[in-house]
């Protein structure tokens, strides 16, 4: 693990080489397991290929994180293919979506669809027109789950490619610790084109904060390496943070203690450049 994150965190090519050169065949393997569990195998390509290190590795683990980053790729490009269906058909209904985590994450924020995996396709809606949402992906081909329901989304299968959309009207389930703000999460709202289609995301201080609080809340710090990796590259994506709002936000809605707990690992970890008064 400690390797694992020395790679993902170095931001020199040199000292990625190092690293890389220092783990020895037998803990490749342990490595390579660590980072396709956590979700991180493209990026960790990534760093590797960056730092022209890729020849340090054993040949059946550089060829597995070739295959993962290539699929994330394949698979990200059918997810962006039909969240453009969905965001064109909503539009035209005049509902209105903000694309959420995944979606706005891997294009918007990593700027290479290779790097960010995601299982399923997040959208917000309002409250309001969940039912008319719902209606406009059955006939898109979607079915909803037939489990248990959600407190907070209904997920939707699609029959011919088999992805996986959550609708959203809620970030959280009533019951855990926070309260996610809607009304302010949808007026802070930017637009953004995704998939070649026009939508709206999260401004990126609540995108900050959501993704720390999903970790602590939703997730209980599980070991998410990649939730780790999505907060060190939201600080580091090139978009000025107003850090005081993430701060006034945070505790006005409970999120304090988690967003801090979620902003110190990422820190620790990989270096993501909190403010000390942050």
């Amino acid at each position: 693990m400690r390797a694992l994150l020395g790679i993902l965190a170095s931001t020199g090519r040199r000292t990625v080489a190092v690293r890389a050169q220092n783990i020895t065949s037998c803990d490749w393997n342990e490595t390579l397991a660590i980072a396709l569990r956590h979700g991180v195998a493209p990026l960790l390509h990534r760093a590797l290929q960056s730092a022209d290190a890729l020849a340090a590795l054993p040949d059946d683990v550089r060829a597995r994180l070739e295959e993962e980053r290539r699929a994330t790729a394949l698979d990200n490009l059918r997810n962006y293919g039909e969240f453009r269906r969905v965001a064109r058909a909503l539009a035209e209904q005049h509902i209105p979506v903000i694309a959420l985590k995944g979606l706005h994450l891997a294009e918007l924020v990593y700027r290479d669809i290779s790097l960010r995996p995601m299982g399923d396709m997040d959208i917000l809606v309002p409250h309001s027109m969940v039912e008319p949402t719902v209606a406009v992906l059955r006939g898109l081909g979607f079915e909803p789950d037939r489990g248990v329901p959600s407190a907070y989304c209904i997920d939707l299968t699609q029959r011919g490619s088999g992805v996986l959309v959550e609708v959203h009207w809620t970030l959280a389930n009533p019951t855990e610790a926070y309260t996610p703000p809607i009304d302010d999460i949808w007026r802070r709202a930017v637009p953004a084109t995704l998939g070649d289609a026009d939508t709206l995301v999260m401004s990126p201080e609540f995108l900050l904060l959501y993704v720390c609080a999903h970790l602590a809340h939703h997730h209980h710090f599980a070991a998410d390496f990649r939730a780790l990796c999505d907060i060190a590259n939201i600080i580091d994506s090139g978009h000025t943070l107003d850090w005081a709002l993430v701060l006034n936000e945070g505790r006005q809605h409970g999120w304090g203690q988690g967003v801090a707990a979620a902003l110190q690992l990422a820190r620790d970890c990989l270096g993501a450049a909190v403010p000390p008064e942050v």
